[in-house]
């Protein structure tokens, strides 16, 4: 592919999607791309000579009557070869078009398709990395491409060579740094779409200021948040209400004096306030607009919402409008967990892997550009159907920000949160968070609002419950195990195969983990005889309560075990810090891949910390607790957990929000 290179976009449309069971083409598209324009359109209904399903006559339009009169394949067939020889074929969704019409070619005669294809799917979903959906006609409203009539042949095919042009302008665009890494890439794209992307590298031009360049990736430079300052002059009278928030906003009564209520409480009594806001109520603004008033980044204002989405609504919608109607920045931030968020230590380890899958590659050349626009390294922002992607595991936060004299620590998206939080005069968070996390949100007693109450004690409850999962202990220990030295693949024994030192202290931790290993199924299979002398039959989930004369036993019986599960899982720990350490301060004596291998390690080290805080919360003899044993199916005795959860949370919520100041509990009707 060079400057000179005609593409030739298709788009076909088909009685149906088996063309070895007989479905056949109704409608050729094609349009011919050169230079960056396209030069020629060409469309063809075709007669496949058998009936149309009615499902495929109502998404294209296209009738039998139609096509009685057009065309059979086998006529036209040589011509559409003509069309197309010299030319790269594209194709948004390739792995469809090219070979169903390359078996149709086949079929009458002609030689099967031998160009090189390109498959815009692919192309979009790694240079337009935030999009929800990457439906042709999503991605043309997106762009502003004219796209009359989607799922018609000629429609689809103009469409979709103006998205490979848009496409090619967004490649271009980045900065050459990540051009390069993208290109390095791409051949474990499909056909021969990463050929297309390294044809269009630009020669290296100097960041823009916006960016920045650190270690792997080309990122978003931070830019400073003011810090927050409250406004003057509340909007105390029915008239200045109407003066701010007409002709924007309806005033209403009943919003009018929820607004006056929390402005007196929060600048009086600061007592609490139990709000019950009825639909059409205007809630969210309710409380918003008087806090703005007296919040500051010294007593910022936290907001807590039931689930994520509720929060990005917030942060999305509402904060938005209220800094237009009151023509104030108003610095907000949204936090969440660590592990909604990238760590770029952890990214950059999985660039070297070797074994890389084609889909694992296009999610991480996903990220290359996504880090190019994001200012937060929240990994919702790229609108993925699940996270549940292998590679997510391994480029999560832990929460552990990296070490100074890491070369990705100014630049760590958990540590810039932090800093923000402290500028910010609106905290936006969940209750899940706010319920595990309120230690870190109530300096200095901010004002608190929990939005949607009637989820809160839940969460509460939740956040107190204690597991210790033995079977994911197991898990993570077993792969520490094949990370040390069982894998077939290199392992941290290879990589220290110069260091005698290392050496022993791997086989010594080998040693204590196989121990550790052995000492869980023991326990496992004590509880669950003990438990479940006669397993039952089926394969339900099982949950099982245990009375107090079984919790005294478990607790007892568990006692010394416990203690030495403790001690080992903190000896591992200790070990693993040193690994991590020492490949830290010494990274230039292993070979670049060996950076997923020890990223592999901080998972799993990370994932032992969690069971090891579970552990040494669990109080099974604590009477506010209910003891269950939970198995995944009755056999699954090698899964078994145990989970110590909280049955009266009132307490615990009043201990949560007496860190704050006018607390505002919201709920609906």
């Amino acid at each position: 592919m060079d400057a000179d290179t005609i593409y030739a976009v298709i788009d076909l449309e088909t009685t149906g999607t088996a063309v070895q069971k007989g479905d056949r083409i109704i409608q050729f598209g094609c349009a011919l791309v050169q230079h960056g324009h396209i030069i020629h359109t060409t469309a063809q209904l075709i007669n496949p000579d058998r009936p149309i399903p009615g499902t495929i006559q109502q998404l294209t339009g296209i009738t039998p009557a139609m096509l009685t009169s057009a065309p059979y394949f086998g006529d036209v067939a040589a011509t559409f070869e003509a069309l197309l020889q010299d030319t790269v074929i594209v194709a948004h969704n390739v792995n469809f078009d090219y070979p169903f019409l390359s078996a149709e070619f086949e079929r009458v005669g002609l030689s099967p398709l031998q160009q090189p294809a390109i498959d815009t799917v692919e192309l979009a979903q790694i240079l337009l990395p935030t999009l929800a959906s990457y439906r042709l006609q999503d991605l043309t409203s997106y762009l502003h491409i004219q796209h009359d009539q989607p799922h018609r042949a000629d429609s689809d095919a103009a469409s979709t060579g103006q998205l490979l042009v848009a496409l090619a302008k967004r490649f271009q665009a980045l900065p050459s740094h990540t051009q390069q890494q993208l290109a390095g890439f791409g051949p474990q794209l499909l056909r021969q779409t990463g050929d297309w992307l390294a044809s269009l590298v630009t020669p290296r031009k100097a960041l823009p200021d916006s960016l920045v360049q650190v270690g792997e990736f080309v990122v978003r430079r931070p830019q400073p948040v003011a810090e927050g300052a409250a406004l003057a002059n509340y909007p105390a009278t029915p008239a200045a209400k109407r003066a701010l928030l007409r002709p924007a906003y309806r005033v209403r009564g009943g919003q009018s004096k929820m607004m006056d209520a929390i402005y007196t409480n929060a600048t009086t009594t600061q007592a609490p306030l139990f709000v019950e806001a009825g639909t059409g109520l205007g809630k969210t603004l309710g409380y918003l607009l008087p806090y703005a008033y007296v919040a500051t980044a010294e007593r910022p204002l936290v907001v807590s919402t039931a689930t994520t989405v509720l929060q990005e609504q917030l942060a999305d919608t509402a904060v938005p409008q209220l800094r237009a109607l009151l023509g104030a920045p108003l610095p907000a931030v949204v936090v969440k967990s660590p592990r909604h968020y990238l760590d770029l230590r952890g990214f950059a380890a999985t660039l070297h892997a070797q074994s890389a899958n084609r889909l694992t590659r296009v999610l991480e050349m996903r990220l290359l550009v996504w880090l190019t626009q994001t200012t937060t390294g929240d990994l919702a922002e790229l609108h993925m159907t699940n996270y549940r992607a292998p590679l997510f595991n391994r480029i999560r936060h832990t929460g552990q920000v990296a070490a100074p004299g890491d070369p990705y620590q100014a630049m760590d998206f958990y540590a810039r949160l932090q800093a923000q939080v402290a500028r910010s005069s609106m905290i936006i968070t969940n209750h899940a968070y706010l319920a595990r996390h309120a230690d870190l949100l109530g300096h200095h007693r901010p004002f608190l609002v929990v939005d949607e109450a009637q989820h809160f004690a839940d969460q509460v409850a939740a956040a107190h419950a204690r597991k210790l999962d033995l079977g994911r202990l197991r898990v993570r220990l077993l792969k520490l195990a094949e990370l040390i030295g069982h894998g077939d693949a290199r392992d941290l024994l290879a990589a220290y195969a110069d260091s005698a030192v290392w050496r022993y202290k791997l086989q010594s931790l080998a040693a204590l983990v196989d121990d550790t290993l052995t000492g869980v199924t023991r326990m496992q299979e004590t509880v669950y005889h003990h438990q479940f002398p006669q397993p039952a039959a089926g394969s339900a989930f099982v949950d099982a309560a245990l009375t107090a004369e079984q919790v005294t036993w478990l607790t007892t019986t568990l006692a010394g075990p416990l203690a030495k599960l403790g001690r080992a899982l903190a000896t591992i720990a200790s070990t693993v810090t040193a690994l991590l350490a020492d490949y830290t301060a010494n990274t230039t004596h292993f070979l670049p891949s060996d950076a997923a291998l020890f990223q592999a390690v901080v998972g799993i080290a990370a994932g032992l910390a969690t069971q090891r805080e579970g552990l040494a919360d669990l109080r099974l003899g604590d009477p506010a607790s209910v003891v269950t044993v939970t198995l995944p199916h009755p056999l699954a005795v090698t899964d078994l957990a145990i989970t110590a959860s909280v049955y009266e949370s009132g307490p615990l919520v009043q201990d949560l929000v007496a860190g704050f100041t006018a607390r505002r509990l919201s709920a609906r009707p």
